[in-house]
C-alpha cells in the first residue's frame, strides 16, 4: 500500500482546493489489522533547493515523519516506511 504525500508545493499554496487530510482519516480508511507494508512517498528534500520555498521542505519532513509515527500507532502489525524522492 502506498500513500503519496504531496507536501512542499501544497504547504505554500494559497489555493483553497489543496490541503492535507487529517491524520485520523488514515485510521478510518486503512484496516487496523493490516499487515502490509505502508509506504509513504514524497518529493526529494532537495527538490526546491535554491528556491524561496525550500524552507518548506524541512517542514514537510516533519509532517511526513509525524504521519509515519501516527500510522505506526494506528497499524501496529504493518511496516511503515517514509521515503522522500531519489532511489
Amino acid at each position: 500500500m502506498s500513500i503519496q504525500f504531496r507536501c512542499s508545493d501544497v504547504l505554500g499554496s494559497t489555493n483553497g482546493a489543496y490541503g492535507y487530510l487529517n491524520f485520523n482519516v488514515y485510521k478510518e480508511l486503512i484496516p487496523a489489522d493490516t499487515t502490509r507494508l505502508v509506504y509513504i512517498l514524497s518529493d526529494h528534500p532537495d527538490r526546491k533547493k535554491g528556491r524561496p520555498e525550500h524552507h518548506q521542505s524541512q517542514v514537510c519532513g516533519q509532517l511526513i515523519e509525524h504521519l509515519a509515527n501516527k500510522l505506526r500507532t494506528f497499524l501496529p502489525l504493518a511496516e511503515v516506511v517514509a521515503h522522500r524522492g531519489g532511489t
